[in-house]
C-alpha cells in the first residue's frame, strides 16, 4: 500500500522518493549524494505523516551535518517568513538587485498619463531602468496568475506612456507563476522572475548566486526577536552586524550564543563571542 502525505493544504498525496532526491540535488547534492542521505533518513520518513514533518527531518540534518548548505534548504521558508503583507519582500529583493549593480528606490509615487501609481521598486543600472511589481504570496501552493500580469501590463503602459525615458516592465513573485502568465510576459516582452524560473535567474539562484541570505532564514531566531530586528530595518543575514554587540545581546538574551552562531555556521564566519 502506497504511504500518503498530509501537503500544507491539508491534502494527501503520495509518497515519492524522487521529490525529495530532486530537492536535494537542486541545492548542490549528487545524485549519490543525495541516494546517501535518503538511506540515512529513510526510516525518519517512514513514520513521518506530513510534508513539513519531511522538510523538518532533512533541515535537522542538514544543519549538523552540512551548514553551509542548509541555508539554501531552507530559503523558501525563511521569504515566507517576511509575510504575511508584503512590503518586507519588497525591501529584500531590492537589497539583493542592490548586490547586481543596481540602483533601487522603494514605494515610489509616479505619475501616469491618467493617475498616479505607487511602485513598489524601481531598478537602474546604467541605461535599464525597470518598473518592479513584487507579488508575495504567504503560501506556497499560491500562484501569481494572469490577472496580476494584466493589471500591472495596464498600470506599466500608463506610466510608460508619461514617461520621457526608456522604461521596462519586471514581476517578481517569491512562488511560481502560472502557464498563462508566462505566455503573456513573452508576448509583451515583461521580465519574470518566480521562485524557480527562469532558469539561472530564478528568485532562488539570484539570492543563492551570491549568498544574499535574508535574516529570516535564521531557524534559531523566534518570531518575536525577528520582529524587531525586522522593524529595525534589518532584512538581510549580514545586516545583523549593523547592531552593536551590547544591542544583540539585550535583545537576543539567553538565545544570544544559538543565533550568533549560526549566523557564524551561515556566513562562515569566525569571531569572539
Amino acid at each position: 500500500m502506497e504511504k500518503l502525505i498530509c501537503k500544507n493544504t491539508n491534502e494527501l498525496e503520495e509518497f515519492k522518493k524522487e521529490k525529495i532526491m530532486t530537492s536535494l540535488v537542486k541545492i548542490g547534492f549528487s545524485l549519490n549524494d543525495a541516494q546517501e542521505i535518503y538511506e540515512k533518513l529513510k526510516d525518519k520518513f517512514n513514520e513521518a505523516k506530513t510534508t513539513q514533518q519531511i522538510f523538518n527531518i532533512i533541515l535537522d540534518y542538514l544543519k549538523k551535518f552540512h551548514p553551509d548548505i542548509a541555508p539554501k534548504y531552507n530559503l523558501k521558508n525563511a521569504i515566507f517568513r517576511f509575510g504575511p503583507a508584503g512590503f518586507l519582500f519588497e525591501k529584500y529583493f531590492s537589497k539583493v538587485l542592490q548586490s547586481y549593480g543596481y540602483e533601487t528606490l522603494n514605494n515610489q509615487i509616479i505619475e501616469g498619463k491618467c493617475v498616479s501609481h505607487e511602485i513598489d521598486i524601481i531598478a537602474k543600472k546604467e541605461d535599464e531602468i525597470y518598473i518592479i511589481e513584487c507579488k508575495f504570496h504567504k503560501e506556497k501552493y499560491f500562484k501569481t496568475d494572469v490577472k496580476d500580469i494584466l493589471v500591472f501590463w495596464s498600470r506599466f503602459l500608463d506610466i510608460k506612456e508619461n514617461s520621457k525615458e526608456k522604461i521596462f516592465p519586471w514581476l517578481v513573485t517569491n512562488t511560481k507563476v502560472t502557464l498563462e502568465v508566462l505566455k503573456f510576459a513573452f508576448c509583451k516582452s515583461i521580465k519574470v522572475t518566480s521562485w524557480n524560473s527562469p532558469l539561472n535567474e530564478s528568485l532562488f539562484s539570484l539570492i543563492e548566486h551570491y549568498g544574499i541570505w535574508p535574516i529570516t532564514i535564521l531557524t534559531t531566531l523566534k518570531d518575536e526577536k525577528l520582529k524587531i530586528f525586522l522593524d529595525k530595518g534589518i532584512v538581510l543575514l549580514s545586516e545583523i552586524f549593523d547592531i552593536k554587540k551590547e544591542e544583540l545581546i539585550s535583545i537576543l538574551g539567553k538565545d544570544y550564543d544559538l543565533v550568533m552562531n549560526e549566523v557564524k555556521n551561515i556566513l562562515n564566519l569566525t569571531f569572539s563571542k
